[in-house]
Parts: C-alpha cells; sequence; structure tokens
C-alpha cells in the first residue's frame, strides 16, 4: 500500500525539516502528512543529499590507520598476485 500523495509544498516542508532537524525532528511532520517517517531521508538521497541522520549516539565510521592490526596482518602476508 502506497503513502498519500504530497503537495510540492508539503514536500520541500518535509524535507527542508529532515535537512534542518535530522530523522527525529521529521517524524512527526511525515506522520501528520500520512507518510512513513524514512520518506524524507529517500526523498533527500534522492535529491543528492546524503546521510543527514543526526541520530542520537551515533559515531561516525572508523576509518584505518597503518597501526590497525588488520594493516600488519595484511603485511605480514606479502602482495595478492591473480
Amino acid at each position: 500500500m502506497r503513502g498519500a500523495r504530497l503537495t510540492r509544498a508539503q514536500r520541500q516542508a518535509l524535507l527542508a525539516c529532515y535537512l534542518q532537524g535530522g530523522f527525529d525532528a521529521a517524524r512527526p511532520l511525515a506522520e501528520s502528512f500520512g507518510v512513513r517517517a524514512r520518506y524524507a531521508a529517500q526523498l533527500a538521497r534522492k535529491l543528492g543529499h546524503t546521510d543527514n541522520y543526526k541520530r542520537r549516539g551515533a559515531r561516525p565510521a572508523r576509518q584505518p590507520t597503518a597501526a590497525d592490526p588488520r594493516w600488519q596482518w595484511a603485511i605480514a602476508r606479502g602482495p595478492v598476485s591473480l
């Protein structure tokens, strides 16, 4: 079953709310429009805005460094030949 069809003004309001306040801020507005809470995130992604969740407790992805034990493991095993 599909959600309610939104007007252009409603979509713009939902997208603006999501981009400024994140997922938690856009949830009540999306529910008042009769669409899923994830619709705002999908709409933003479709328009080129990515990863704007602003979740509580979310940590950025860990970036590997030369001190990472996985790099040492790979260096010890040598190059890979195909």
